[in-house]
């Protein structure tokens, strides 16, 4: 049991290093400005005041009461900034460094139950690279990784300010496009395949995309709004390849 609890501690610490470390010092900072200040004779004030009931200045005290304080904020904004790093690690795909399929699908969400309002319309796109196995196999993994990373450029590139790129998974992208309705947003699911039909990627033959637009509508389910647009996007490929398909 004891050993149980000593592992269980230690895996516990290499999870949480940094708060274990901070937790700690704040700690033993306050306890080292509380002897220090006892030192400074303010245990023996404030028993004076308590025995004889006469006035006397509670500075140390007070200054005790401020450092720790002070200590606290400290140790605080460390957590605060901390928990955002966490969460925003939590959100983004390590390698392409844009959000990932959890945080995109929690939007597309909020996308939807907003749909039914009045200058609110919103539409999804989800693309993905043709034959994108052939550049793994053929160039090795590395290659991919690059291709993956030039993709997501230069669709932040031809995306609106408010767009929201997702990697949702393998070569496959997904594009939330808030007030937008779905002509609007074919429109810039074309300007992103010719973007990316014309773009020279370095030691590589042509590489194209294919596109499924569909618009969303309140009160259906993500999962059928998502099929949706999947849908599309094998009737693109079914179609030839880097095309966009709009329903």
């Amino acid at each position: 049991m004891n050993l149980f609890l000593i592992k269980k501690t230690i895996n516990y610490y290499r999870e949480n290093k940094a708060i274990v470390v901070d937790t700690v010092v704040l700690i033993v900072a306050i306890i080292t400005t509380g002897i220090y200040l006892h030192y400074a004779e303010a245990t023996e004030s404030f028993y004076e005041f308590t025995r004889k009931q006469e006035y006397y200045d509670l500075d140390e005290i007070i200054l005790t009461i401020a450092i720790s304080s002070f200590y606290l904020l400290i140790y605080t904004l460390r957590r605060f900034f901390e928990l955002k790093r966490v969460m925003i690690q939590a959100n983004t795909d390590p390698l392409i460094g844009i959000l990932n399929r959890r945080k995109g699908s929690d939007l597309i969400k909020s996308a939807i139950d907003r749909s039914n309002l009045p200058g609110k319309p919103s539409s999804i796109i989800m693309f993905d690279i043709d034959n994108f196995k052939s550049i793994n196999d053929t160039y090795g993994h590395d290659t991919g990784d690059y291709v993956l990373k030039k993709i997501a450029s230069i669709t932040k590139k031809e995306s609106r300010e408010f767009d929201v790129l997702i990697r949702w998974g393998g070569e496959e992208f997904m594009i939330l496009c808030p007030k937008t309705n779905s002509d609007n947003a074919y429109n810039l699911a074309e300007r992103l395949r010719k973007s990316i039909e014309n773009h020279q990627f370095k030691d590589l033959t042509q590489i194209t995309a294919s596109f499924g637009v569909t618009a969303l509508n309140h009160g259906e389910s993500l999962k059928a709004q998502i099929d949706r647009a999947d849908g599309n996007l094998y009737k693109s490929k079914k179609g030839g390849r880097n095309k966009v398909t709009k329903s």
